[in-house]
């Protein structure tokens, strides 16, 4: 026999042909075969963006998670994490990442790996028995065949060792799901300070100007005489006439203004121009929620958008009240901002409406 065929034979062996899914192990030993279906075998994806205080410790965290089920991480940079853990541990594994920060982003995809399993493991199991037929006719070829013998086994093993190796790719991808979180926001550009949406109002509605309004005094409405907002808990009040803001010691800012409602429409399609004028102009949506205040119904949008080098939240919440809109907005830092909500959502509550 040639060296050739023998170093073939010997990488062969040593590497041991794959079991197949019909019931033998990796050491040839028949095992029983229970029935029922099969397992489904997915590859599953899944990718979460977050605004953290500390990327370094949050990616920590993340691996020790990760870890901790069975799974590792596959690449750590500065602003991502790629790990890997066992498919049955996903919905878990995001749900406790969800918790780190501010989740600005999340995907979940699966697809389906078994029709392409399946093809392998009947093309791995067909070559297995032409190189078995192959390995028959060494002892009794001739000097002249023994070549063509020879090139035929290398090339089935060349072959089968490929078929292996994707199996086995496929295989690790059913059982280990793939999570990529980022810690950053996707998009940097800074939304539109205008609009072009015929109701006046709503082109007031700006992260930047809420904050520079705060900065310098400036006027974004009035409301009714004898109206009393209180502020957050923990905010301390603005002293401007006809007007309600307050700012936390970290400055997270809450407004209350009221403006003219013309047209008058009803909260579900005020609530629909809104949304469309902050996507035009370049924010992000959050949250949606409905909210009362007194015995009136309003609802609460939440947004993310850059503002220099910080990411913020900004919160509208409105109240369509015969002849006036009452505005809440609520601005700051995406995570002192989230520090803030609930104190935020209470204070709108206890609006005298």
């Amino acid at each position: 026999m040639s060296v050739l065929l023998w170093m073939s034979l010997v990488a062969f062996a040593q590497e041991g042909p794959v079991a197949e899914a019909t019931g033998s192990n990796a050491d040839g030993d028949v095992e029983e075969v229970v029935e029922g279906p099969a397992p489904r075998e997915e590859r599953v994806t899944a990718s979460m963006t977050l605004k953290v205080a500390n990327r370094e410790e949050t990616a920590e965290t993340l691996i020790a998670d990760a870890a901790n089920v069975g799974g590792y991480f596959a690449k750590h940079t500065a602003e991502q994490v790629v790990l890997r853990i066992p498919v049955a541990e996903t919905e878990g594994f995001l749900d406790r990442s969800a918790e780190l920060g501010l989740v600005v982003q999340r995907n979940y995809s699966s697809t389906d790996l078994g029709g392409e399993l399946l093809d392998l493991r009947s093309r791995l199991k067909a070559r297995n028995q032409i190189l078995e037929q192959f390995f028959d006719l060494v002892p009794t070829a001739g000097s002249k065949s023994i070549v063509s013998v020879e090139r035929e086994i290398v090339r089935l093993v060349a072959d089968i060792e490929k078929i292996r190796g994707r199996i086995k790719l496929l295989e690790h991808q059913s059982t280990m799901a793939r999570i990529d979180v980022a810690f950053r926001f996707r998009d940097r550009a800074a939304p539109s300070r205008d609009g072009s949406s015929s109701f006046s109002w709503l082109n007031t509605l700006n992260v930047a100007d809420i904050v520079n309004d705060f900065r310098y005094e400036g006027m974004r409405g009035t409301m009714p005489n004898g109206f009393k907002a209180e502020p957050p808990d923990g905010f301390s009040a603005y002293k401007v006439k006809r007007e309600h803001r307050a700012v936390s010691p970290d400055e997270v800012l809450y407004s209350v203004r009221s403006e003219k409602h013309k047209p008058k429409a009803d909260l579900e399609f005020w609530k629909e121009a809104v949304k469309v004028r902050m996507s035009e102009a370049g924010y992000r949506e959050l949250r949606d929620e409905g909210i009362t205040a007194g015995n009136s119904k309003g609802w609460l949008l939440e947004f993310t958008a850059p503002l220099g080098t910080q990411d913020y939240i900004y919160s509208l919440g409105a109240f369509p009240i015969g002849a006036k809109v009452v505005i809440v907005e609520a601005a700051g830092e995406a995570s002192r901002y989230e520090e803030r909500r609930e104190v935020i959502q209470a204070a709108i509550k206890t609006l005298p409406l």
